[in-house]
């Protein structure tokens, strides 16, 4: 009996088919499976998979599902039958001896639960874009659910549907295998991934309500609880000074910012602190969460005001942990702020600090500090090591580590995980 079961999911996927396929079956060993799955084409794939498994005299399955149902099928189905499973969708491509790098690299310990390569990034004409090479260390972060070698002893159990995970398949698998199951990663690349406009990373919103998803659900089945708040602080000169001309867009900030608190399940109450009258020409009515602290005007920054502020203090007695941010700045969604939360419980996080990415920059740690890297060709590397510098957007952190914020942001050292950047309290 065969050890290995390859499944290929295609949808919509024609123009990659031959490239996938050929790359699988030119490095196929002995000890190998492979089955076709179409999802519901229209775009030929369907017709080509089924004549191709009459050519190579495997199996073909017709299911006209989403990606995480057919997981679930696939591995109700067949996780009893085989020692190993791997998804290759239908517009990767697998390099030559990735297959055998995998499980030369899962068969050297009984712990490994799955097992993950680095990735070349290319285009819909296989124009390299960028490299992403990893460490030969464990999973620090999620990796792709496809290419990706799993044990089926540590993923037997896990069901998409019912737990409502529509997306974001390889972070769900990573939380919950990670708990019982090392996940190794190695530096060789595996695969080819295409960039196209099919991708669920060109879409942030579905990206985003994802991985909300996911995290809550792992949050909830852990039994973890948090009574959240948000902070937005408010100085005179911040509501004056700078926005005079542009009231009337800065008042719609703050209120499009308050809809999706309003809307973010683990938030409880957002306050808003200031001296000012200016929010008086807000409809406050409207946001049940929302509650005004009266704070005096002062000289000092606005972080050292809040922190010295009575009525803040006083309200931090009854959260257990506190979002600091400023719509002005950037607008942060309900799903964003929610995976912020529930990740800081499931990673241990102490501080959470979500951030903008400035484009093309990316740091390397040296000793604590980060260094500029900066890349000279068009085909970018990224590896593990380096870190995207971000622009702080928002800190999240346990209330009673509040007043020890100073008045600067931290600044952005520590490992980058799904948009956050994972801060120990001594960093602030």
């Amino acid at each position: 009996m065969k050890d290995t079961l390859i499944y290929v999911v295609a949808h919509n996927h024609r123009k990659f088919l031959k490239d996938c396929l050929n790359s699988i079956f030119s490095q196929l060993d002995n000890e190998t499976d492979v089955i076709l799955i179409d999802s519901g084409s229209t775009d030929g794939s369907y017709e080509y998979l089924k004549n191709y498994s009459k050519e190579k005299k495997i199996h073909f399955y017709n299911k006209k599902l989403i990606l995480t149902e057919i997981i679930d099928w696939v591995y109700i189905k067949f996780c009893s039958k085989y020692k190993y499973i791997m998804r290759v969708d239908a517009d990767d491509v697998l390099t030559q001896k990735a297959i055998n790098l995998l499980k030369t690299k899962i068969n050297q310990d009984e712990s490994y639960g799955s097992v993950s390569g680095s990735w070349i990034e290319i285009d819909r004409k296989n124009k390299i874009l960028n490299k992403m090479i990893l460490e030969e260390s464990y999973a620090k972060s999620a990796f792709h659910g496809a290419c990706t070698l799993f044990r089926t002893d540590a993923i037997k159990k896990i069901r998409f549907k019912e737990n409502k995970i529509f997306s974001q398949d390889g972070l769900y698998t990573w939380l919950k295998i990670s708990e019982k199951w090392k996940s190794p990663t190695i530096e060789e690349f595996i695969f080819h991934y295409r960039r196209h406009e099919g991708n669920l990373s060109n879409h942030e919103d579905k990206l985003f309500l994802g991985r909300r998803r996911a995290y809550e659900c792992f949050f909830h089945e852990k039994n973890y609880k948090s009574n959240s708040c948000v902070i937005i602080g408010y100085g005179e000169h911040n509501l004056t000074n700078d926005y005079i001309d542009e009231s009337a867009n800065h008042l719609q900030s703050i209120e499009m910012q308050l809809e999706y608190i309003e809307k973010c399940k683990p938030i409880k109450t957002v306050y808003i602190s200031t001296s000012s009258k200016i929010l008086q020409n807000l409809e406050l009515n409207r946001f049940k969460k929302l509650k005004i602290l009266p704070r005096e005007e002062s000289s000092e920054t606005l972080i050292s005001s809040l922190q010295k502020c009575p009525n803040v203090r006083s309200v931090l007695t009854l959260h257990d942990d506190v979002f600091l941010l400023n719509p002005n700045k950037k607008i942060w969604t309900s799903d964003f702020m929610s995976i912020a939360l529930y990740s800081k419980y499931v990673h241990s996080f102490n501080t959470v600090i979500a951030c903008k990415l400035i484009k093309g920059t990316v740091f390397n740690e040296e000793q604590g500090q980060l260094k500029s890297v900066n890349f000279s060709n068009l085909n970018t590397v990224f590896t593990s090591k380096f870190l995207f510098f971000r622009l702080p957007g928002f800190v999240l952190l346990d209330t009673n580590h509040f007043v020890h914020i100073k008045d600067s942001f931290p600044e952005p050292i520590g490992q980058v995980s799904n948009n956050f950047l994972k801060m120990e309290i001594n960093s602030i």
